[in-house]
């Protein structure tokens, strides 16, 4: 629920609130760095298209996978 809706590359994220150290936290908490939503896009892609690369690279550390599609 977290990662969907508060991580700061989520697209449901409207309260547009950002925290680098949420983010580590959530992926401590075991959520899927490579979870991707119904239009299969992932974080990782959301990082990217967002130009986020703080949040990229939280997420490649965390193991997201940089071939989802």
């Amino acid at each position: 629920m977290f990662t969907l809706a508060y991580k700061d590359d989520a697209a449901w994220n409207e309260t547009r609130w950002k925290n680098p150290r949420f983010n580590e936290l959530l992926l401590q908490a075991k959520a899927d760095p490579s979870l991707a939503n119904s239009a299969g896009a992932t974080a990782l892609h959301q990082a990217a298209w967002a130009e986020r690369p703080a949040a990229a690279s939280v997420l490649l550390r965390a193991g997201a996978a940089v071939d989802a599609v």
